[in-house]
């Protein structure tokens, strides 16, 4: 009986981890996949919060493979690699043939490229083309059951986790954190197909405290329900989600695009909305929200929300939003949920099967006047308490050609629009153009599309790329952006331009053997200190070559990488580092991977990313700057009763620092260690 009563406790605290490598017919590795999808995301910028969201999105689709022989278009869309040409070449391709006998029969399908294969694999399936009636009663008890836990343990202590005396906490109580130096995530989601999905989140980061100081008993705490009707004529949601209206000028939720993708994946991206699913604690709603088809080719989407917002605040007026989550202090505890903001929206749209236009709107208000303390760069921040404004977005595809864009109008009458041209010529060949012009008074506080800015607002720009396939197994991929700031920025007092090179080749030895050399030259203008409104040429040159081998139950990978960074009026600042990475999952129930890096930088300005394995919560994705080394390794072990343990390590050294980090994050030693423990329990 005790055994008893111990499993079903040991079920309600179980936990997630990382996806496995790859499943049998996969020909890429996991986390080979999420380097190459991530990385340039990362080196221009890519928030925790939105890397979060992504990475939780890849691994539910990773986790629930589509099957070749019974999805429909949408399921295919939902890949971030594959663009509507790609999509309709294999269900094409599946008509002719009745069905796909294996993942191998993708070499046979037009527009698709080895790259694209390789990625499929990780999300695809040939299943049983038989197909059958889902009843209700199957949706809410025969789906996927999913309780994972995660624990992440610092084997050091910062300073905010340090003991100080009486006197220096009454001068400065903000020194010491509330809670202790343990980080911890529980989820609960439930999921039938795609048609019905539900769930619950809760986060404690580092230094946060539980079940005190109005926590109860989790800092965040997320919910969701989503169900789509079979036929999808109509879905609901309620809980937390996030939106993408039109190109995201008026509303956009992180998406999976980046400069790169608009030129290796040019889709027509339709509104919507998804639930939120990951811990990130912003750039989501709360509240609910709806879509119905009418009739045959329209559709209306719609949705309210309300919840609170983290805030710096004078008396009754907002200076600033406060977007990272934490809640250590007590400085940051008093900033918590201390606004409340409402928001609703809604999108109209028309599509046929080359093409789609649409209408949205969005109105947005806060219980508190915003008002930016003023500067310079922020004179045309949006001020005041209700806001929002219309949008009109666009796409088609023909014989090759695909355009899609967006014209937004602020409350105000402020402007923003974006458009982009691509063709692609004998499955060799494409070009893309991009244009994109927004106003510096644009005031668009929940936007966010393809963009240089952390703003939509202030920026004229002209992208120009190309990918050449017309070599046998070499891919070449390249841009040019170019920027202009028309007023001043945070780094630019007055009117500053800058502009972006990138130049990709990979080539492919076999399945198994791969090569990839990139070169990334980014420029702007920014203020010589101590003289604002004297521009100068800031550049940073980034240099990455990489080898790569991939074969059944093991995945190994190298790289080199080098950064150079100049400006006018300072020495130039180097760095560089080599990176390694293997994955071993031979075995049945035990899966191994490791990461080793060493690394030489003069400085910030000069870091380097490189992926490192992960289990299913933690960003995968660390910066390197200074003189050190990064070893990590995780294991991976299936268990009986469904389920999964997971056990992570890693150790940072400096060979340069006395001291890690600063403030109340300083850590007294040159060495930082750390152990992360996972346990899922998975039933389908």
């Amino acid at each position: 009986m005790k055994n008893a009563w111990f499993r079903f406790l040991l079920c309600l605290l179980c936990a997630g981890m990382q996806p496995g490598p790859a499943r049998a017919q996969a020909y890429i590795s996991w986390e080979t996949f999420l380097n190459d999808f991530f990385v340039e995301r990362m080196e221009n910028g890519l928030s925790d919060d939105d890397y979060d969201e992504l990475r939780e999105r890849l691994t539910a689709l990773h986790e629930n493979p589509v099957d070749l022989n019974s999805c429909r278009r949408e399921d295919l869309l939902r890949l971030p690699f594959l663009n509507e040409a790609q999509a309709d070449s294999i269900l094409s391709y599946r008509r002719r043939k009745r069905h796909f006998a294996s993942l191998g029969e993708l070499m046979y399908v037009q527009n698709l490229g080895l790259r694209e294969r390789r990625y499929v694999s990780l999300f695809a399936f040939c299943g049983d083309t038989v197909g059958r009636k889902v009843t209700f009663k199957e949706m809410i008890s025969r789906g996927q059951y999913d309780v994972m836990t995660q624990l992440n343990v610092p084997l050091y202590k910062v300073a905010g986790n340090k003991g100080y005396t009486q006197e220096e906490l009454a001068d400065n109580p903000n020194l010491i954190y509330l809670g202790n130096g343990l980080a911890h995530r529980m989820r609960y989601a439930y999921k039938f197909g795609s048609w019905l999905r539900y769930g619950v989140a809760f986060e404690k980061d580092a230094g946060e405290p539980f079940g005190s100081y109005g926590t109860y008993p989790y800092d965040f705490c997320s919910f969701y329900f989503h169900y789509r009707r079979p036929d999808g004529r109509w879905q609901v949601l309620a809980g937390d989600f996030r939106v993408l209206l039109g190109q995201g000028l008026l509303l956009g939720s992180s998406a999976f695009g980046g400069k790169l993708s608009a030129l290796t994946t040019r889709r027509l991206v339709r509104s919507s909305f998804r639930p939120h699913t990951s811990t990130g604690e912003h750039g989501f709603f709360r509240g609910a929200a709806a879509a119905v088809r009418l009739k045959q080719r329209w559709g209306l989407m719609g949705f309210v929300s309300r919840r609170r917002l983290d805030a710096v605040t004078s008396g009754d007026t907002v200076t600033s939003f406060k977007t990272d989550g934490l809640h250590r202090t007590l400085r940051e505890t008093t900033r918590r949920g201390n606004v409340g903001a409402w928001a609703a929206g809604t999108h109209l749209a028309y599509a046929a099967d080359e093409w789609t236009v649409g209408v949205g709107g969005l109105f947005f208000r806060y219980d508190k006047v915003v008002f930016p303390r003023p500067r310079g760069y922020n004179r045309h921040y949006f001020r005041g308490q209700n806001g929002g404004g219309l949008s009109a977005s666009y796409a088609f595809k023909c014989n090759g050609w695909n355009a899609y864009g967006e014209l937004a109008a602020d409350g105000r009458l402020d402007l923003a629009t974006t458009h982009t041209v691509s063709y692609d010529w004998d499955d060799k060949y494409s070009f893309t153009v991009q244009g994109r012009s927004f106003s510096p008074r644009f005031a668009s506080p929940y936007g966010h599309t393809l963009q240089e800015a952390s703003r939509v607002s202030n920026e004229h720009a002209l992208l120009l790329g190309a990918t050449v396939r017309s070599i046998p197994r070499v891919e070449l991929t390249g841009y040019a952006d170019l920027f202009l700031f028309p007023t001043s920025t945070y780094t630019a007092t007055g009117r500053s331009k800058g502009m972006e090179l990138f130049l990709r080749g990979t080539y492919t030895r076999s399945e198994r053997l791969y090569f990839m050399a990139q070169y990334k030259w980014k420029t702007k203008q920014r203020d010589i200190a101590g003289y604002d409104g004297l521009l100068q040429y800031a550049s940073t040159h980034r240099m990455k070559l990489r080898a790569g081998y991939e074969r059944k139950g093991l995945s190994l990978q190298a790289s080199v990488d080098a950064a150079v960074s100049v400006s006018q009026t300072e020495a130039p600042s180097f760095g560089w580092m080599f990176s390694s990475r293997a994955v071993v999952d031979r075995w049945r129930n035990v899966g191994l991977s490791a990461f080793g890096a060493i690394f030489f930088t003069d400085g910030y300005a000069t870091r380097l990313y490189a992926y490192e394995p992960q289990l299913r919560f933690g960003s995968g994705f660390p910066t390197f700057a200074y003189h050190g080394f990064r070893l990590a390794a995780v294991a991976t072990w299936k268990l009986p009763w469904h389920l999964t343990a997971g056990l992570k390590g890693g150790v940072t050294h400096y060979f340069n620092r006395a001291t890690i980090s600063s403030g109340t994050q300083a850590i007294a030693s040159s060495t930082k260690s750390d152990v992360a423990l996972f346990l899922r329990f998975k039933l389908r």
